[in-house]
């Protein structure tokens, strides 16, 4: 099920991105392996990815304030 959600978001960009159907399936074949499902699940990696690099930057933030307010000491 995973993987028919993939290429339909994977169709559904390459046809929005590139309306020329020459243009789409150069782009497909040489790009994205000629698979949907490469196309589909970038987006969705860099959107996991950006989310995770900001939780980490929050993380990182909050920690030094801690300790820059409290002082490193140990509990």
């Amino acid at each position: 099920m995973n993987h028919f959600i993939l290429y339909i978001i994977g169709y559904l960009i390459l046809k929005i991105r590139y309306p020329n159907k020459e243009k789409r399936n150069y782009v497909l074949k040489n790009i994205y392996d000629n698979d949907y499902i490469n196309v589909g699940g970038e987006p969705i990696l860099k959107t996991i990815a950006i989310a995770l690099i900001v939780l980490l930057l929050i993380f990182f933030i909050s920690t030094v304030y801690a300790i820059f307010k409290h002082g490193p000491t140990t509990f």
